[in-house]
C-alpha cells in the first residue's frame, strides 16, 4: 500500500466516525440558489472551500457533485484533505431547493425510457446546458477556480449522466467520475462515448461498481471499460469493482478512490 493509498484509508475510516461527522456539519459553505433559464427551475447550489484555505491566493480545481453529493462529498472531500490523501478543491454540490420537486430523473436523462409503465427522462441536454453555460460560469465569477481543473461527479443515472456529458462535452471536464453508471438506462449511451473516446486527450475517466450489483449494471459498466480503455480511446481509464458491495453501500468508497485519483497530493 502506497502513501496515497494509506492516507485514503485513514480518511475513509474517519467518515464514519462521530467526530469527523461533526466536523463536517461545521464546514463553511456557501448556500444559494440559482435559476437555469434552459431548465426553467431554481437549483441548490452549496459551495465548500477547500479544508483551512482561508481565501485562496491562487486558482483551485472544483468537483461538481450531482445529486448534492448525496451532501457526503463535502465532508469526504475534507477528510480526504485533511490526510493529505489529495489536493485542494471547493467542491460545488448540486441539488433541488426545499420544498421543490427532486427531478432528478429528469434532469439526468438524455434520453426517455420507460420504467415501470412511466415514461422518464429527456431533460439530460438542458440539465448539462445548465451546467456548462449558467453554474460554471456563476462559480468561477464568485470563486478563485480554475476553469481548466473542474471535475464531474455522479452516482448511478448521475453517473449515466456524466457519461453522457463526457460524450457530449469531452473536454469540458478534467475528469468524468462515474459510480455505477445507469447505462441500462439510455440505449444510446454506449455509442455516444464511443463516438467521443478518440477526443479524450488524457483526461480521466474514473468508473466504478459494486461487486455485488444487479448483471445489467455490471454488464453496462463492463461495456463503458471497453469502450474508454480500447483502442483508439484516448481517455485514461481507471475502473474499479468494490467486491461484496451494493449499488449505494460503497459510495464514500468511491469518494475515497477517485477523488485522489482525480486530484492526487503533491
Amino acid at each position: 500500500m502506497n502513501r496515497r493509498e494509506a492516507c485514503a484509508g485513514i480518511a475513509l475510516a474517519a467518515l464514519s466516525a462521530p467526530a469527523a461527522v461533526r466536523a463536517a456539519d461545521a464546514l463553511a459553505s456557501d448556500r444559494f440558489m440559482l435559476h437555469s433559464t434552459h431548465v426553467g427551475r431554481d437549483f441548490m447550489i452549496e459551495v465548500t472551500p477547500p479544508v483551512g484555505a482561508g481565501r485562496p491566493s491562487r486558482r483551485l480545481p472544483a468537483v461538481y457533485a450531482l445529486d448534492a453529493g448525496y451532501h457526503v462529498a463535502a465532508p469526504a472531500e475534507a477528510a480526504l484533505q485533511s490526510a493529505g490523501a489529495m489536493a485542494p478543491a471547493f467542491v460545488v454540490a448540486i441539488g433541488y431547493p426545499p420544498g421543490q420537486p427532486n427531478t432528478r430523473e429528469t434532469d439526468l436523462l438524455h434520453r426517455t425510457h420507460m420504467d415501470g409503465g412511466v415514461r422518464i427522462g429527456g431533460g439530460g441536454a438542458a440539465f448539462e446546458a445548465f451546467i456548462q453555460e449558467e453554474l460554471k460560469p456563476t462559480i468561477e465569477a464568485r470563486y478563485l477556480v480554475d476553469p481548466d481543473r473542474s471535475i464531474l461527479l455522479g452516482h448511478s443515472l448521475a453517473g449515466l449522466f456524466v457519461a453522457n456529458v463526457l460524450a457530449d462535452r469531452p473536454r469540458a471536464f478534467r475528469a468524468y467520475l462515474m459510480a455505477s453508471p445507469s447505462i441500462w438506462a439510455d440505449s444510446r449511451a454506449l455509442s455516444q462515448v464511443r463516438a467521443a473516446a478518440p477526443r479524450g486527450r488524457g483526461r480521466l475517466a474514473f468508473v466504478t461498481v459494486g461487486g455485488a450489483e444487479t448483471p445489467r449494471m455490471k454488464t453496462g459498466v463492463a461495456a463503458l471499460w471497453a469502450i474508454l480503455g480500447g483502442p483508439g480511446s484516448t481517455f485514461v481509464l481507471r475502473s474499479q469493482v468494490f467486491p461484496g458491495q451494493t449499488h449505494m453501500s460503497y459510495y464514500p468508497a468511491f469518494l475515497a478512490a477517485a477523488l485522489p485519483a482525480a486530484l492526487p497530493s503533491r
